[in-house]
C-alpha cells in the first residue's frame, strides 16, 4: 500500500520513523540513472528536487513530465516547470504516487469492494545567483546561487487523509580554478504530517556532493552524499558521457547502508541469486533533438524485480 497506518509509504531506502516517505523519490530519468547523485549537477527542470539552486543554470523555459513504473503496482507520475525572469528563475513542481485497486476487507476478511491511495507534493520554487549585481560580467555558471522550495503535501487513503508543509534550501557553487562545481541542499523542513490521531516529523535530509566537468571531453563525473534524520546516510555516484552530440550513456550507484540489503529481498525468498547486491546499480541514455529530449532509466532493485523512468523534456523561449 502507498500509505501504511503510521502514515508512510515502503519506498524501501530504509523506513525509519518519518512519515511521508514518498518525499524520498526523486524525479527525473537522467538523475536516476546517474546514480542519483546529482545535488551538484542540477542542471534541467529537475533541478526543482534535487538543488532549487540550479534553475539559476537554465537559460530557457523548460517542461518536463516523468513516469515511473515502481513495484507493486505503484505508479509515480511528475511534472515540472522553470522559467527565467529578470528576477530569477521561477519553477514548480507536482509529484504524484498512487495505487488503485486495494482490496477492503471487513472483520471477518470478507471482501467489500476496493480503495485507492495516494501521495502528491505541490511545489513552487525560485533562484538566483546570490551576488548577481557585483559582476554582471561573469556567466550565471560561475556564480554562488541560492534556491528556495516550498511545498503543500497531500496524503490520501479511503477517507482518510493528511496535510503538511515544508521548504527546502539549496546552494550551488563552482569552486574557482577547478573543474568542480559544489551542491548543497536541505530538504523537507516543515510541519508534522498528522494521519489516523498520530503525527509524524517529515523526513528531513541533507544532501551534498562535487560534479566534475572534463575540459577536453562531454563527461561529467560526480559524487554525493544524503544524510536522512531517521535512517543512516547513503552515498551516491555517477556519471554521464555524451557518445556524440544528441545522445548520452549514463550509469551511477548509490552505496546503502549494509543492514538495508533484506529490503531488496522479496518476503520468504529463498533465492541464492543474491541478486539485492545489484540493488545500487543504475544506468540510462539520453537523447536531444533540437529542443526536445528524453530520457530513460533502468533501477533494479533485486529480488522485488526491475523499474524504469522515462522523461520526456521541452525547452522553449
Amino acid at each position: 500500500m502507498v500509505l501504511t497506518a503510521n502514515g508512510m509509504s515502503p519506498l524501501f531506502a530504509g523506513v525509519g520513523t518519518s512519515g511521508a516517505q514518498f518525499l524520498k523519490l526523486g524525479i527525473g530519468a537522467r538523475a536516476a540513472a546517474m546514480g542519483e547523485s546529482f545535488v551538484a549537477v542540477a542542471d534541467d527542470a529537475s533541478a526543482i528536487y534535487w538543488n532549487p539552486a540550479g534553475l539559476t543554470r537554465l537559460t530557457q523555459r523548460e517542461l518536463s513530465a516523468s513516469h515511473h513504473a515502481y513495484i507493486q503496482g505503484l505508479n509515480y507520475e511528475t511534472i515540472a516547470y522553470s522559467q527565467p525572469t529578470r528576477f530569477g528563475t521561477m519553477g514548480s513542481a507536482v509529484n504524484y504516487l498512487y495505487l488503485s485497486g486495494l482490496e477492503r476487507r471487513t472483520k471477518d476478511e470478507k471482501q467489500e469492494g476496493t480503495f485507492g491511495a495516494s501521495d502528491a507534493a505541490f511545489t513552487l520554487s525560485f533562484a538566483r545567483p546570490l551576488f548577481a549585481n557585483a559582476d554582471k560580467n561573469i556567466p550565471v555558471a560561475k556564480q554562488f546561487s541560492i534556491g528556495f522550495n516550498l511545498k503543500v503535501i497531500r496524503q490520501e487513503i479511503e477517507s482518510h487523509s493528511a496535510n503538511a508543509f515544508a521548504m527546502d534550501i539549496g546552494l550551488l557553487t563552482p569552486l574557482r580554478g577547478s573543474q568542480l562545481t559544489l551542491g548543497f541542499t536541505v530538504q523537507n523542513l516543515g510541519t508534522p504530517v498528522r494521519f489516523m490521531n498520530e503525527s509524524y516529523p517529515l523526513p528531513l535530509t541533507f544532501r551534498t556532493g562535487l560534479a566534475w566537468n572534463a575540459k577536453h571531453l562531454p563527461m561529467t563525473l560526480t559524487g554525493s552524499i544524503s544524510v536522512p534524520r531517521d535512517h543512516s546516510p547513503t552515498y551516491e555516484m555517477g556519471m554521464e558521457y555524451w557518445v556524440i552530440s544528441p545522445f548520452a550513456l549514463r550509469g551511477g550507484y548509490l552505496v546503502r547502508p549494509a543492514g538495508d540489503s533484506s529490503l531488496f529481498q522479496g518476503v520468504g525468498s529463498n533465492s541464492n541469486s543474491n541478486l539485492s547486491r545489484f540493488g545500487g546499480l543504475m544506468a540510462g541514455f539520453g537523447l536531444k533533438f533540437r529542443h526536445l529530449g528524453i530520457d530513460y532509466a533502468f533501477v533494479p532493485l533485486g529480488d522485488l524485480g526491475n523499474t524504469h523512468r522515462v522523461t520526456f523534456g521541452m525547452r522553449f523561449k
